[in-house]
């Protein structure tokens, strides 16, 4: 970024002829910025940005950044005395503390890529959404019509700026309000809400009674804990040591065990009597 003085009377004048949609990027930039209640602008120039945003909600506390002194002195006669505005170039470090959005329009294009790639990660520690309204580079060169000297003016193009945005931890989004202007609103990216993990599984149910929860609870052994709870839970109360009173309806058969069903009436085919004896009358029970 080149050392540049702009010239504060006739600024706006100046800006609405030589920018084709200036009034429409500068509605475009106010109109995303949610409602807060602490905003920190980039390149406050003489505060075009800010009477807008303070319009919709005079009660915010507003800071804004320059590099400029003339352009901040003439900010402040047009500002509420409870705007804070200082002397800092956009590479230098950001006001400290957090801010419900951080705004800009039309400084950030002043600044190389490199340096826009830091900004924008920057910022991101310093607010969860960003407003951006600024010249860009148009996918075909024959439709700019702003101008450009390639020195104090470097913009980027909109596919370039999304992805440092996306880099630094935005979700973002761009419109077009000419081929070589646009507004972006970044959303800082937050995780998706996952459930606590489940309880392990020695852990007592909260709906089981109260007695089976404090039992499973005095014991210190997960694995233990867990079938006993298992025993409890599935086959009805557990014998000391481990194990279950029997087996439930759920419950296999074990291999060498009898079902307990078959164990109170117990139902068998009689043996096969040879036929040359003809003197045995009972039948031979297993």
């Amino acid at each position: 970024m080149t050392d540049y003085e702009w010239e504060p009377d006739g600024y706006l004048e100046q800006m609405q002829a030589e920018l084709p949609g200036y009034e429409e990027l500068q509605d475009t930039v106010a109109a995303a910025i949610p409602v807060g209640k602490r905003f920190l602008e980039l390149g406050t120039g003489t505060g075009e940005t800010a009477l807008r945003v303070l319009a919709r909600m005079p009660g915010a506390a507003w800071v804004g950044i320059d590099a400029s002194e003339a352009m901040l002195a003439q900010a402040r006669e047009r500002l509420p005395a409870s705007v804070e505005l200082r002397v800092t170039r956009l590479q230098d470090p950001l006001p400290e503390g957090s801010f419900d959005a951080v705004v800009s329009a039309l400084a950030v294009h002043h600044l190389d890529g490199l340096e826009k790639r830091e900004l924008f990660a920057r910022v991101a520690t310093a607010a969860p959404v960003f407003v951006l309204g600024d010249v860009v580079v148009p996918e075909q060169p024959e439709d700019a019509v702003i101008e450009i000297d390639g020195v104090y003016d470097t913009p980027s193009s909109v596919p370039e700026q999304l992805d440092w945005l996306r880099e630094a931890g935005f979700r973002a989004e761009a419109r077009l309000i000419r081929p070589d202007l646009a507004v972006f609103v970044a959303r800082r990216y937050e995780p998706p809400h996952r459930p606590p993990p489940a309880h392990a599984p020695s852990a007592a149910r909260v709906d089981e009674p109260p007695a089976i929860r404090d039992e499973v609870a005095k014991d210190t052994s997960p694995v233990r804990r867990y079938r006993r709870f298992r025993g409890r839970r599935d086959h009805g109360p557990a014998l000391e040591g481990g194990g279950s009173r029997g087996l439930g309806p759920k419950s296999p058969v074990r291999k060498g065990q009898t079902p307990a069903a078959l164990t109170t009436k117990s139902v068998a085919k009689p043996r096969r009597i040879p036929s040359n004896i003809s003197h045995v009358t009972t039948t031979v029970w297993p």
